[in-house]
């Protein structure tokens, strides 16, 4: 409930009376377990963050032998966080850029620097195994990649029309691969014709 209320809303905007509604509960037993709307918003990025982290360290470990099979196997996975969780990731693309002072002023939450330094840990394991080239600029590459996610996202979204307040990827596996796929694709081999290198 409170990734969905937070998912189809900003921070300012989102109501903790209506969670508060939704789940049933009286005010006094919410706060029992949250001191604030702040603080479950924290509760629910920490705990999408986990999620998500998790799959990065079963999908991206240079375990596999292409850097690039092994983003489109982690992507995927976050369709099946949203089978428990289904606005979970939706929320936490959202929570990655929002604009709230009282959310940005927050310790502990994940910040563009600390998702870049993440990154660049996970990709030095696949420069180390010779998966990928040694004179790329780590952190820029890194950040490329974050924002990648950030915007293959938003093009599924788009392209599929996704309602709001359904699942980010509530879209046909096989039709997510191969966008997924393809559009990696472009990555890894550029967008110049052959002819012209």
């Amino acid at each position: 409930v409170g990734f969905e209320e937070f998912a189809l809303n900003d921070y300012k905007s989102a109501s903790l009376s209506s969670i508060i509604s939704k789940l049933g509960l009286a005010k006094g037993s919410f706060y029992r377990y949250f001191e604030s709307k702040l603080d479950l918003y924290n509760f629910l990025c920490q705990y999408a963050n986990s999620l998500v982290a998790a799959n990065f360290a079963r999908y991206l470990n240079a375990s596999g032998k292409d850097f690039f099979q092994d983003w489109v196997d982690f992507f995927l996975s976050l369709g099946e966080i949203e089978k428990e969780y289904p606005m979970a990731i939706r929320f936490r693309f959202k929570a990655a850029f929002e604009q709230s002072s009282e959310v940005s002023r927050q310790p502990g939450l994940v910040n563009p620097l600390e998702r870049m330094k993440f990154m660049s840990a996970v990709i030095c394991k696949y420069q180390q195994h010779g998966l990928i080239r040694k004179d790329i600029d780590l952190d820029f590459f890194s950040l490329l990649m974050t924002f990648f996610n950030f915007a293959l996202s938003e093009y599924i979204d788009i392209k599929y029309k996704i309602p709001p307040t359904s699942p980010l990827y509530a879209v046909n596996h096989k039709s997510l691969k191969q966008d997924t796929e393809n559009l990696l694709d472009i990555l890894r081999r550029g967008w110049l014709p052959w002819s012209t290198l």
